[in-house]
């Protein structure tokens, strides 16, 4: 079974080989919902679908693998008719039109490009993948193509669209940026330092408040907050966090900079020597890597006895993988995906107040 530690993944595998297929890996603080598409062109379209919480709204997102079959317009529409709005379809189409890549003319475009090219001018579609970007890379000869696409909805126009680094596949990876809330590493919030002695005094002194005047969740979270700075302390750390792989050194630092290197060498100019140094270095750094993780985790192991504390144990595992996680669950009322904290907290206390209120004898001191 494929995992990938705080991802949820939808998969759709293919019955009738092995390989291939399609997956999401939605990470576990994200709020979504698979779509049941109606899959009646399964047999020469790959789909799957979901709508993922993107700034309190539903987005529609649409995974497409053409096998290399001459797809037609009224089959693509089957499947983006079945999606809300915004939406963005994204997948390998395997076609060609000088409309995203401009290294073909016109007469080079297959049916499947053409097709294309006309559903997105019909259904108020746009391209948002930047003309002639290269998203394959042939491993026999080098040559750069654009078949990897991103179509959506006019109103997600300002996403960037950007292909990174080689994975060692002939397909780059393709990055879809938010430049209108760009994604930064998160700075921890303060944690408090709790005294049990001084507890009794917080709730003594919480009691003695009056509370009849508050009328909002900023007031009641300020009357806390300021009782608790007199019973408590906060924690002074205030760290970026950012993952640190124990097995990182400059041994790998320095044979992925002689990959990257060669890599960008054979691409520059696909000859057969080129390819060979740059399949070789591929190898070497796998082997390199495989040797410092196996090396720092056994390091580890032999650091370990019965008194270490599991956090001890979890933090070194999250950490070989170059993970940290900030887990925001998200919420949904009348349909719609609620992820503000704000606007979360402010329902909980609406819903617990009419758990207060039909209970009275049963309110928590």
């Amino acid at each position: 079974m494929f995992n990938i530690n705080n991802y949820e993944i939808i998969r759709k595998d293919r019955t009738n080989q092995v390989g291939g297929g399609l997956a999401f890996c939605i990470k576990r603080n994200l709020q979504f919902k698979k779509l049941n598409l109606i899959d009646r062109y399964k047999e020469k379209i790959e789909t799957l679908g979901l709508k993922l919480n993107y700034k309190d709204k539903w987005l529609y997102i649409l995974l497409i693998y053409n096998p290399c079959n001459n797809i037609e317009t009224k089959e693509l529409e089957h499947y983006i008719e079945q999606l809300g709005n915004p939406k963005l379809i994204i997948g390998d189409f395997n076609s060609h039109h000088p409309h995203w890549n401009p290294r073909i003319n016109l007469k080079l475009a297959n049916r499947t490009g053409k097709n294309i090219f006309e559903l997105i001018n019909q259904k108020n579609l746009i391209l948002l993948t930047p003309p002639g970007q290269t998203t394959k890379i042939d491993p026999r000869n080098g040559k750069e193509t654009t078949i990897d696409l991103i179509i959506g909805t006019p109103n997600l126009s300002h996403l960037e669209i950007n292909s990174g680094p080689n994975l060692t596949s002939d397909h780059l990876p393709i990055i879809i940026k938010d430049n209108i809330k760009p994604i930064t590493n998160q700075k921890k919030e303060k944690k408090w330092i709790f005294k049990e002695e001084r507890w009794k005094d917080y709730k003594k002194d919480l009691k003695a408040k009056d509370v009849t005047t508050i009328k909002s969740i900023e007031e009641l979270t300020d009357l806390l907050r300021t009782t608790g700075q007199t019973y408590f302390k906060f924690n002074n750390e205030n760290r970026i966090d950012k993952p640190n792989k124990p097995w990182w050194n400059n041994k790998c630092k320095e044979i992925i900079k002689k990959r990257n290197k060669a890599y960008n060498k054979w691409k520059k100019k696909p000859n057969k020597e080129n390819q060979i140094e740059y399949k070789t270095l591929l190898a070497k750094a796998k082997q390199i890597i495989d040797k410092e993780k196996k090396e720092s985790w056994e390091k580890f192991c032999t650091s370990l006895s019965f008194t270490t504390p599991p956090k001890t144990i979890w933090n070194f595992i999250k950490k070989m993988n170059g993970k940290t996680s900030k887990m925001d669950y998200p919420i949904i009322i009348n349909n719609q995906p609620i992820s503000d904290q704000l606007k979360k907290t402010e329902i909980f206390s609406k819903e617990y107040q009419k758990l207060v209120n039909n209970n009275p004898k049963k309110t928590p001191n």
